[in-house]
């Protein structure tokens, strides 16, 4: 399970997709957001070199426009 922290020693990846408006029915909406997780950067881009996971992006991109952004968690706020 993945478990958002201030002081986890991973980095954290938000990829907003935004589905063109031709492909509505490939998702569930007009925008679909993914998250994980990764131990370093480093290993984030090792993923990119992956080619499955080059396939897998390959076939989002044909349906939706990718805005990721790698972050580390500062502050988390709970209820």
């Amino acid at each position: 399970m993945t478990t958002v922290a201030k002081d986890a020693k991973v980095v954290t990846l938000i990829n907003v997709f935004t589905v063109t408006p031709d492909r509505p029915a490939q998702r569930d909406g007009r925008r679909v957001a993914n998250y994980a997780q990764w131990e370093s950067e480093g290993a984030f881009h090792s993923m990119l070199k992956n080619p499955e996971a080059q396939q897998h992006m390959k076939a989002c991109l044909e349906i939706a426009e990718a805005f990721p952004v790698l972050y580390d968690v500062k502050s988390v706020f709970e209820k």
